[in-house]
């Protein structure tokens, strides 16, 4: 079954939901709003009112071409006039990747408000999305590609609140996940198996036999991205992990968001790829059988050839 969202883009993407007049057409309802779109093929989301007192005008902004207005009185496709207090939330974009982008982005917002709505509930959602906008982290030296396999190790793990507890963004740790005395260090490759270690002294301060290296095999090719795999794992955290897992995806995120759409890749096909090394398998020497200047090393290893 097709969530509101799905419907909606769906709909977007349908040429003969065209519009070429300047004001706004109502081109369908699903559930309890209605949607329109405008000439430049921006969607709007109307749901009646529950605030109390009127307020015309720009109620909320956020970031990412998103916008929530009140409008009295509203014109479907027929020209029948629907005599109401609205609240409009706007969805605007340079391109129709940019608006689709945005609407998936909200879909939490969406689909729930979509089923039960209120104002207070979309001005909430609006304020939550745009306090995350504006904390994220503007500059990101995140390696996109070991970012997803940190999720897909997340999303596959069979107690995933432990392992959401015991990921690095939550603790801004060194190492990827620590679950209860063991490391789990994640390498995500494109095409082979060749890894890359920084054995430091954080690493070197857990037994070998604790550290254990996780290796995905990662496809540039399918129809998810990495907002499908934050949604995946939305979905299964308890609810109260929900909205500060979703805080700290974009915070890590930062800036390099707007590389998503395109990096798609096969969640399916990456998660079958998973690779589960024990470090003592792993040509490594541990930092005290060196020289005592010696504070690193970095292993460039071939996985396959073992």
């Amino acid at each position: 079954m097709m969530t509101t969202t799905e419907l909606i883009i769906e709909k977007l993407q349908n040429p003969q939901y065209s519009n070429e007049k300047e004001e706004i057409v109502i081109i369908s309802s699903i559930n309890h709003l209605r949607l329109g779109i405008d000439y430049q093929g921006s969607p709007y989301l109307f749901f009646n009112s529950t605030l109390n007192t009127r307020k015309y005008g720009n109620i909320a902004k956020i970031g990412f071409f998103a916008e929530f207005y009140q409008k009295l009185d509203l014109y479907d496709s027929h020209g029948i006039l629907h005599s109401n207090y609205f609240d409009v939330l706007k969805i605007s974009g340079n391109n129709s990747e940019d608006v689709i982008f945005t609407l998936r982005m909200m879909s939490h917002l969406i689909d729930d408000i979509s089923f039960t709505y209120s104002s207070e509930k979309l001005k909430a959602g609006l304020d939550r999305i745009s306090k995350i906008f504006k904390n994220r982290t503007k500059t990101t030296n995140i390696n996109i590609q070991g970012f997803i396999g940190e999720l897909l190790f997340l999303l596959n793990s069979e107690n995933i609140v432990n392992t959401y507890l015991g990921w690095r963004v939550v603790e801004n740790q060194k190492l990827d996940f620590i679950l209860n005395d063991s490391v789990f260090e994640i390498k995500t490759s494109r095409g082979n198996r060749i890894i890359l270690i920084e054995y430091n002294q954080i690493f070197n301060s857990f037994p070998l036999e604790k550290i254990n290296i996780v290796s995905y095999n990662l496809n540039y090719s399918g129809k998810d991205d990495l907002l499908s795999l934050m949604y995946r794992i939305f979905e299964r955290l308890p609810e109260e992990y929900k909205y500060e897992f979703e805080e700290n995806f974009y915070t890590e995120l930062g800036e390099k968001i707007i590389n998503v759409p395109e990096l798609k890749f096969d969640i399916t096909i990456v998660s079958d790829s998973m690779r589960i090394i024990n470090a003592t398998k792993l040509p490594l020497k541990r930092i005290e059988e060196l020289h005592r200047a010696v504070t690193s090393i970095k292993y460039s290893i071939d996985l396959e050839k073992m």
